[in-house]
């Protein structure tokens, strides 16, 4: 989010992956879903804030290094710094 401005996010996910995202604080809007049990599948919608990255990090036991780390193999940069206004 921090590399591309972006404020919210779309995701298709299944039913497991609530319980989890609520346990980090980073539970979505649920738009819709499909299916019944371990089968179901829902899209979501998060809303992002900056300080949001900070909360999600820590409950996710995850630190912003590693965070960098996975960006840069997933995208083959390292995320961009935005320069002061």
């Amino acid at each position: 989010m921090r590399a591309s401005d972006l404020t919210y996010l779309l995701g298709v996910f299944d039913a497991r992956m609530v319980r989890m995202y609520n346990m980090i604080g980073a539970s979505p809007v649920v738009l819709g879903s499909l299916g019944k049990g371990h089968d179901k599948i829902l899209v979501g919608l998060w809303g992002y804030r900056a300080d949001d990255r900070a909360v999600v990090l820590r409950r996710a036991g995850v630190s912003s290094d590693a965070s960098a780390h996975w960006f840069l193999r997933s995208f083959g940069h390292p995320i961009k710094r935005k320069a002061a206004a």
